[in-house]
């Protein structure tokens, strides 16, 4: 027994020393939406424990693609590169913050960088700067695009440097890949992982660097199939798999109640120091009440999905297509800089 764990242990691009763990489960590779729940364990023979509720989060406009970071070579699907609109899959270290303000949310222990109006994440693949943070006006400009860490609205607030394509950085690779604040749920990026400022401040306060945080982002069918090789946390088994079918209406790709059609869902959470910690979640079924239709004419009456506040709107101009619109036609910047992210 004491064998076959140790086998399983060294197959997983799981570092044995990691201790939290993000992970963002995604309905396929194509799917714009996926489930992040953090998880940590005191040890690498100890089980994954959940730590908090899951929550919601946009991936890239195309999906997901095989990224380049702690896993093996070689795996069947889609590779991800330069400008493809899809977020990494894998595994990958979470390496520091960066963000708007000069010192960290209170109880950040991850390093922390102020993104300044002259912080960069350069895209360039012909520069020798690719897929690394530069401040244009202490480094010899070197790149044709890169990406404005210091953004006209809020999505770049608060940003958590993923390892991806980084040890080292392959041209083409794929750059500039964060987790990130997003204007709502309908929102897709270029490349990144995008979610709420609420989980997000919850996200720094427990990331350690001692724990050495990982991300791992998978379609379902790779999660299931490959989590007991590497040693990643065992999912419930869904109410559907064993023959239940709970409610009346199609669930959605996420099997989340913000899939059902017409579900509308609000959430907010009050903090007021280290004592008062307390929210209020709110769930409209659907207009006309859970008995008053049945799921054909459900079907056909739903209402649009509600959608959250916009944290702000990408500056206009012949820029890259950002976050909140990353599904719309926006050509390339022509300038030397852009707001939107890089993939």
């Amino acid at each position: 027994m004491l064998a076959l764990a140790l086998l399983v242990v060294a197959a997983s691009p799981v570092p044995a020393e990691s201790r939290q763990m993000v992970l963002s489960v995604s309905a396929g590779w194509d799917a714009t939406r996926a489930l992040l729940q953090a998880w940590e364990r005191p040890s690498n023979d100890v089980p994954w424990a959940p730590v908090g509720a899951p929550i919601e989060a946009s991936l890239g406009r195309t999906g997901l693609a095989w990224g380049r970071g702690l896993l093996p070579a070689g795996l069947a699907g889609p590779g991800k590169r330069e400008g493809d609109g899809k977020s990494p899959a894998g595994v990958f270290d979470l390496r520091l913050v960066t963000g708007y303000a000069k010192a960290p949310p209170p109880g950040t222990r991850m390093p922390y960088r102020q993104a300044t109006a002259t912080l960069r994440c350069v895209d360039d693949v012909r520069s020798p700067h690719y897929n690394q943070l530069t401040d244009e006006v202490r480094s010899k400009k070197d790149w044709s695009s890169a990406e404005d860490m210091r953004r006209r609205d809020e999505l770049y607030r608060l940003v958590v440097w993923v390892g991806h394509n980084d040890a080292p950085a392959v041209p083409g690779g794929g750059s500039c890949i964060f987790l990130h604040l997003r204007a709502g749920p309908e929102a897709t990026t270029s490349g990144c992982t995008a979610f709420e400022p609420e989980p997000m401040e919850r996200l720094l306060r427990w990331l350690d660097p001692a724990s050495r945080p990982v991300l791992v982002q998978l379609p379902d069918a790779e999660y299931r199939a490959r989590a007991a090789a590497w040693g990643l946390p065992e999912l419930r088994p869904r109410a559907r798999d064993l023959g239940l079918a709970p409610g009346i209406f199609p669930p959605g790709p996420l099997d989340a109640i913000t899939d059902v059609a017409g579900v509308r869902v609000g959430q907010t959470t009050f903090v007021d120091g280290e004592t008062v910690r307390t929210g209020v979640t709110a769930v409209l079924p659907h207009a006309g009440g859970p008995r008053s239709e049945g799921p054909s004419r459900r079907a056909r009456s739903a209402p649009a999905p509600a959608r959250w506040p916009s944290a702000g709107r990408a500056a206009s101009g012949p820029r890259r297509a950002s976050c909140p619109s990353a599904t719309a036609a926006t050509p390339w910047a022509s300038s030397s800089r852009r707001t939107s992210e890089a993939s």
